[in-house]
């Protein structure tokens, strides 16, 4: 089976990773997890480098956006509007179901969203799906609403890559599907120094320390911050120790993932739009002659797994989850490094065949 995303093991030193992991369980096996880890605190200095802001890790990238999202609604006593993008990341659906929310129609690379006009007396709650290694567009929000009317939480768990943006909080995800992958995790990083402090403590249940004490939870010196949701999303070490691997190999897991998605890219071009080859390459992001309905979704989809090569349909836009009705531009294919190049030739040569059947049938 061609999987759609697979643990890099030709570029990641897994050798010093369990030698790592040796070491951690002989020493001291008491920072397996937790807030006040070493391998913990190493990992979020490593991300607040690489992305040029403070990071918190959290124990997915679900977690990461419900406490922002959590955060934002205490932040201002204006009356709120909440801005969602059609595209939303699947698992964040239910929480939006019974909610007033606005949801922004994007453009066919399905990040580029089309704004309303703001009205600067709420405070206007942005949660934003980036995907298709592309980020979404913030700069209208920036240049038409002043900071005390808006807050935006950028949701980056399929994206990962190192250049700055305008949102106020970005979270990540560092499950199977993803660039840096785990098993689960994942992180929040922000300039606002508030919000990471206070993310810190809520990702440990929302327990506030009264004391400066580092071993405050043994003293019972803490109290609770009150939320109606008091999940506890902090990550372990084993997990972070993985990804700090994947970090110090990351040169050579994007130049293979490039390689691949060149070899897609030049094969696999089915109309006049398509996306620029991104320097963190997640999937290749192929783009469909037409929007397909789900219909021929399931069927290209079904019929490249009978030819054991795993592709996604991708995010599926808000209605679906109200309509089951979808159209959709753009479905992924994998990049990974493990792939050879028979895998590549196959994913072209049945993807092309596949899409001609359905272009057949469809003309009919």
């Amino acid at each position: 089976m061609i999987k759609l995303n697979q643990f890099d093991s030709n570029n990641v030193d897994t050798v010093s990773y369990c030698n790592k992991v040796w070491t951690m369980l002989k020493n001291n096996p008491s920072i397996m997890g937790g807030i006040f880890s070493p391998i913990i605190q190493d990992t979020e200095k490593l991300l607040s480098t690489f992305f040029n802001r403070n990071v918190v890790m959290t124990s997915s990238g679900t977690s990461a956006l419900l406490l922002s999202i959590e955060y934002a609604l205490k932040l201002s006593d204006k009356p709120k509007k909440i801005y969602v993008s059609e595209f939303l990341y699947f698992s964040l659906v239910s929480y939006f179901l019974d909610k007033d929310i606005t949801i922004l129609k994007s453009q066919i690379d399905e990040t580029n969203l089309i704004y309303p006009e703001f009205d600067s007396d709420f405070f206007n709650i942005f949660v934003l799906t980036s995907h298709h290694n592309t980020r979404v567009n913030l700069d209208k929000i920036v240049d038409n609403l002043p900071k005390s009317s808006r807050f935006i939480i950028e949701d980056s768990c399929l994206v990962f890559d190192d250049k700055l943006t305008n949102s106020d909080i970005s979270c990540y995800s560092f499950a199977n599907n993803k660039l840096l992958n785990c098993g689960e995790g994942g992180c929040v990083s922000s300039n606002d120094t508030s919000f990471i402090e206070w993310a810190k403590y809520r990702t440990y249940s929302g327990i506030i320390p009264t004391t400066t004490n580092g071993h405050f939870m043994y003293l019972g010196k803490y109290d609770i911050n009150p939320n109606p949701s008091p999940f506890k999303c902090s990550i372990n070490s084993l997990s972070c120790s993985l990804i700090q691997e994947q970090l110090n190999n990351l040169p050579m897991i994007i130049e293979r993932r490039k390689y691949n998605y060149n070899l897609l890219d030049k094969d696999l071009a089915f109309g006049s739009f398509k996306f620029q080859l991104p320097y963190y390459p997640l999937f290749y992001d192929m783009v469909l002659p037409y929007p397909f309905n789900m219909r021929e979704l399931n069927y290209l989809i079904l019929s490249l797994l009978n030819m054991d090569i795993q592709t996604h349909i991708g995010v599926l836009p808000f209605t679906f989850f109200k309509t089951k009705r979808v159209n959709k531009n753009v479905i992924s294919l994998p990049i990974h490094g493990m792939l050879t190049e028979e895998d590549i030739q196959s994913i072209v040569k049945h993807t092309k065949k596949i899409i001609h059947d359905i272009k057949k049938r469809s003309s009919k």
